[in-house]
C-alpha cells in the first residue's frame, strides 16, 4: 500500500503486551445436573488467577428439561484486562421415571387337545441386598445417600444445644471445658485443635449470657478449669458471672485482636505437642474455606493461625519466625490467602502446601483426603451452618472420619463420588433437620 496515511487519535504510547493467562484442561470440571435443575458454570474452573471474573455467555441457553450432553461457554476477564473464552462440558441427567413392566398375557398351548402343566414362579432363594455407598448415583437425593451410608444423627434445637449433645456423646467427664462465642466463629476455629488436643469439649455461649442447658452440661462434666477463648467483645465478663457460682477456675485466652488470640491459643497447643515445626494458615476474615481445617489441625496437633488475604499478618508473621516454623499448610484458594503470602513464606525458607478446591465443599474434600486416605465412615455437616462444621473436628478425631460439607437438602456430585469411591459404610449427621434434612 503506497501513499497511505495512518491516523492515530490521541497520543500513541508504546507499552508491554501482557500474555493472556492459560487455562489447563485438568482445571475444567464437568457440570452435572439433574433434569430441570439450574446450571451454574461460573465456578467450574479451578486455580484461576486472583481477581478473575467469570461470566456465562452460553447462547442459546441450555434447556435442562431435555437430558443430554451440552457445551457451555464462559468468558474469563483477568486482572490485566485480557479475556479468554472457555468451554465447559455439561451433562443433564434424566430423572429416574422407570415404570414397572406390564404383565405378559399367557399364551394358548399349540395343541389345545393336550393338557399343559401349569408353571409357577420359583421361590426366591436369596434376599435382595441392601444398597451401599458404592451404589450411590450422581442423581441421588440426601435420603437415598443416607439410606446407603447407615447414618446416626447428633443434634440440638440450636447451635448451643447441638454442642451440648455432642459433648454428651463424646465425654462422660472432662477436666477442662472450652467456651467460645456462638456468633464469632473465628475464635472457635482457632480453639478447636486446643480442645481436641487436651480432650476438652467446646461449648457455645452468647456474648452476655449462658443458656441453662449449657450450665447444666458444665455441671455434668465437672471440670476443674474453664478456658474462655476470645476477649470481652466475644464473651463478656457479665456472661461469666454465672460460672462464679460453680466455683470453677477460669482462664481467658485472648489477644488484642483475632490474630493475637489465635497465636495465644497456638502457644497452648504447642506446649502439649511434639510437632512444633508446622502450622495451618487461613484467612482471618473470610474463613469459609477453613471450616473443616480443625480436623487436620487436630490430627497433626498443630495451631491454626490467621492472616489477611493479600499480606501476611504481622502478628502471625512474628509467631512463625519465633516458633521456628518450617512448614505451612494453607487452607483455601488464592483469593483467600494470596500467592504473595506464599512467596513471602518460601523466600524465608518455609515449605508451603495449599489445600483448596473451587468451593468450600471441594476444599473440605481436599482436607478429607489428607486426614484419612482410607475412610469407611464420614461426618456430614451443613456448609452454611458454621457452628456445626466447626464442632465436627471433634467427631472426626474420635471416629477417624473425614468431614463432608453438604447443603441442607442435597450433596454435590463430588461428595457423592467420594462416598462411592471409598465405599463408605457409616456416617454421622451433625445438626438438626433445619441444618440437614
Amino acid at each position: 500500500m503506497k501513499n497511505q496515511k495512518v491516523i492515530f487519535k490521541g497520543e500513541f504510547k508504546p507499552g508491554i503486551i501482557e500474555e493472556i493467562p492459560a487455562v489447563k484442561a485438568e482445571d475444567i470440571e464437568k457440570e452435572v445436573v439433574k433434569q430441570g435443575e439450574k446450571i451454574d458454570v461460573t465456578d467450574n474452573i479451578k486455580n484461576l488467577p486472583e481477581n478473575t471474573t467469570v461470566t456465562d455467555i452460553t447462547q442459546p441457553k441450555i434447556d435442562t428439561n431435555n437430558p443430554g450432553e451440552y457445551t457451555a461457554k464462559v468468558e474469563l476477564i483477568f486482572a490485566n484486562g485480557s479475556k479468554r473464552i472457555v468451554e465447559i462440558p455439561v451433562v443433564v441427567e434424566k430423572k429416574d421415571t422407570t415404570q414397572p413392566e406390564k404383565p405378559v398375557e399367557p399364551k394358548e398351548p399349540e395343541d389345545s387337545t393336550q393338557p399343559t402343566t401349569p408353571t409357577y414362579p420359583s421361590n426366591p432363594t436369596t434376599t435382595t441386598e441392601k444398597p451401599t455407598a458404592k451404589d450411590i448415583k450422581d442423581t441421588d437425593t440426601l435420603k437415598e445417600i443416607f439410606d446407603k451410608t447407615n447414618p446416626t444423627r447428633i443434634a440440638g434445637r440450636n447451635r448451643q444445644l447441638t454442642a451440648v449433645e455432642l459433648s454428651k456423646t463424646l465425654f462422660k467427664k472432662a477436666d477442662t471445658v472450652i467456651l467460645t462465642s456462638s456468633n464469632k466463629m473465628v475464635d472457635s476455629l482457632a480453639a478447636s485443635p486446643r480442645g481436641i488436643g487436651i480432650n476438652a469439649p467446646t461449648l457455645f455461649v452468647e456474648k452476655d449470657s449462658i443458656m441453662d442447658e449449657v450450665l447444666q452440661e458444665i455441671t455434668r462434666l465437672n471440670p476443674s478449669k474453664i478456658i474462655i477463648a476470645g476477649g470481652t467483645d466475644s464473651i463478656s465478663d457479665e456472661a461469666l458471672n454465672k460460672l462464679q457460682q460453680l466455683g470453677i477456675k477460669q482462664q481467658r485466652i485472648a489477644g488484642a485482636d483475632r490474630f493475637e488470640t489465635a497465636v495465644k491459643l497456638g502457644e497452648q497447643i504447642r506446649s502439649n505437642s511434639t510437632n512444633k515445626k508446622e502450622i495451618i494458615l487461613v484467612n482471618g476474615f473470610n474463613n469459609i474455606d477453613a471450616l473443616t481445617a480443625g480436623s487436620l489441625a487436630s490430627k497433626l496437633n498443630i495451631p491454626i493461625l490467621l492472616t489477611q488475604s493479600d499480606q501476611l499478618n504481622e502478628t502471625t508473621k512474628k509467631a512463625i519466625k519465633e516458633w521456628g516454623i518450617e512448614k505451612v499448610t494453607i487452607i483455601g484458594g488464592k483469593t483467600q490467602v494470596s500467592e504473595t503470602i506464599t512467596a513471602n513464606l518460601q523466600n524465608n525458607g518455609i515449605k508451603t502446601n495449599r489445600l483448596a478446591g473451587r468451593t468450600r465443599v471441594e476444599t473440605a474434600l481436599e482436607i478429607a483426603k489428607t486426614v484419612n486416605s482410607t475412610p469407611d465412615k464420614v461426618i456430614f455437616a451443613n456448609k452454611d451452618a458454621y457452628a456445626d462444621a466447626l464442632l465436627a473436628p471433634y467427631l472426626s478425631k474420635k471416629e477417624q472420619a473425614p468431614i463432608m460439607l453438604i447443603d441442607k437438602g442435597e450433596a454435590s456430585v463430588s461428595v457423592k463420588q467420594y462416598l462411592r469411591d471409598n465405599e463408605i459404610k457409616e456416617s454421622v449427621i451433625l445438626g438438626g433437620q433445619k441444618s440437614i434434612e
